[in-house]
């Protein structure tokens, strides 16, 4: 019942008696300090008494170290016994938790772009060193804020912990264009100060850009966004605008003319309101210059002898596009050519009679005559 020394005595019916004395021992203190651990990890327990410390099942936790230091092997609950020199002894249980499984995810993130970590558990997520990045504590989504190494730790309910190293890398610098607009058919080059990166297009049907030199070229009208990925897979963005080129329209007019004479019409079949027209001599040397209006164009008059073409300039955009066909002005020198008649039979004829005069033109130059362009008069007097 209580500590201390007590005299059993045993009496027969005679009144004789025998005795003996009896020693009851304390029983140990409570065992005070962990009552669980992680997998893995090594606890506190603590009784007085000088006594010896044991587990039921030393697979799941055994006293391996100092006495009273007790280290989770397996997951599961063993009793533990503290029993004095006296034999008295006293138990609790103690649970070993397992670990978190392993994190899974990425191992690096680049500054501002989320990446998430998973695990199971219904644990919370932490970060070392939330100046280097943040993450949330029941999603997982990890935001890196500046460059450098965090641990990223998952905690269960009962406090059992893994964790993982993450780094957390610089962004490419920032993507430099001469400009962020170009034409179908046309290129700019986007460069990136950081080494060792490629080059990518959202929409290459809009606009492609070669991998390695940053050489974007416009194929239709729209816009891509262009991405520069350095060698640790950080990226840069920027966007590209291509622009349509001018409406086709056909070039028609032209013909022949004598020197001198005033000019023969080039034609344009359409045009379009906001787009400048150029008509181009020989290829090279601008002759005259018409605003669309949304119907035919008439350059008017064109004396010099040679091709001529029309090229479009957007006036918003700057694209261009050259029109379909030309056409050609041809110029002949204007010649005053000699005429001379002669008569059949003679000169002389009766009244009433009849005489075939054949004309003859003769060019100074011995050019030969050319129908439809000019002409060539000759004065006969009857007498």
């Amino acid at each position: 019942v209580g500590a201390g020394t007590s005299t059993i005595t045993y009496t027969l019916g005679t009144g004789c008696i025998t005795t003996r004395t009896v020693t009851v021992r304390p029983l140990p203190s409570t065992i005070t300090g962990a009552t669980n651990v992680c997998l893995g990890r090594t606890a506190d327990m603590f009784c007085p008494g000088g006594g010896f410390w044991s587990s039921s099942n030393p697979a799941i936790a055994a006293f391996i170290t100092s006495p009273g230091q007790i280290t989770g092997m397996a997951a599961g609950t063993v009793t533990v016994t503290y029993r004095l020199g006296s034999g008295c002894l006293t138990t609790t249980a103690f649970t070993v938790n397992p670990l978190p499984s392993s994190i899974t995810g990425p191992i690096s993130a680049c500054i501002g772009f989320p990446a998430t970590l998973s695990n199971t558990g219904g644990g919370t997520w932490s970060s070392s060193n939330r100046a280097v990045a943040t993450i949330g504590s029941t999603t997982g989504i990890l935001t890196g804020v500046t460059a450098g190494n965090i641990l990223v730790t998952y905690t269960l309910p009962t406090g059992c912990i893994t964790t993982r190293p993450m780094l957390i890398n610089p962004l490419p610098a920032a993507i430099v264009t001469p400009i962020a607009t170009t034409c179908q058919g046309t290129s700019i080059t986007y460069t990136d100060p950081t080494p060792g990166g490629t080059w990518s297009s959202g929409i290459p049907a809009i606009a492609t850009v070669d991998m390695g030199t940053g050489v974007v070229s416009g194929i239709s009208a729209g816009t891509s966004m262009i991405t520069y990925t350095s060698g640790v897979g950080c990226t840069a963005i920027k966007e590209v605008t291509v622009n349509p080129l001018p409406t086709v329209f056909s070039v028609t007019g032209g013909g022949i003319m004598c020197s001198g004479d005033p000019g023969i019409n080039v034609l344009l079949s359409g045009s379009a309101a906001g787009t400048v027209y150029d008509l181009v001599f020989i290829g090279t040397t601008i002759v005259g210059t018409m605003p669309g209006t949304g119907g035919s164009l008439n350059f008017g008059p064109q004396t010099g002898s040679g091709g001529y073409t029309v090229v479009a300039t957007d006036a918003a955009t700057s694209c261009t596009s050259v029109m379909s066909g030309s056409t050609t002005v041809f110029v002949t020198p204007r010649n005053t050519p000699t005429v001379s008649l002669t008569a059949d039979p003679g000169i002389k004829v009766c009244e009433g009679g009849a005489v075939t005069f054949q004309i003859t033109f003769n060019l100074a130059n011995g050019d030969a005559l050319v129908p439809n362009v000019a002409s060539y008069r000759a004065n006969l007097a009857i007498h």
